[in-house]
């Protein structure tokens, strides 16, 4: 992300009890105006139910803002990704280069 001119500030995961999910680390990207948050988690499964948990949070329709929720939410592999706001293709490009994958949108209980 850096390489790509990102501004990037990383923290330790936070284990919340009761939650499906562990989460091992958070990274926080600003790039071209939009701000970034990875969820590292320890498995896709995490990544799914975090992803679930942030369409919860976006209200659980299939719009925010006036864009689909997918085009703010996704996940790579075990990452789980949510945008600001609706990206550009370049800045989603780069996102899922530096994950190594195209962005899925699979939440778990949905």
């Amino acid at each position: 992300m850096r390489t790509n001119g990102a501004t990037v500030t990383t923290n330790k995961g936070e284990q919340e009890a009761g939650m499906p999910w562990h989460e091992e680390g958070e990274v926080i990207a600003h790039l071209r105006g939009v701000e970034i948050f990875m969820g590292v988690m320890t498995n896709e499964r995490g990544a799914r139910y975090q992803l679930g948990a942030g369409v919860g949070l976006a209200g659980g329709g299939p719009m925010v803002d006036g864009d689909p929720i997918e085009d703010h939410l996704g996940r790579v592999h075990n990452v789980s990704v949510l945008f600001s706001e609706a990206p550009d293709p370049a800045t989603r490009r780069t996102v899922e280069r530096c994950l190594g994958a195209p962005m899925m949108f699979d939440p778990t209980g949905l």
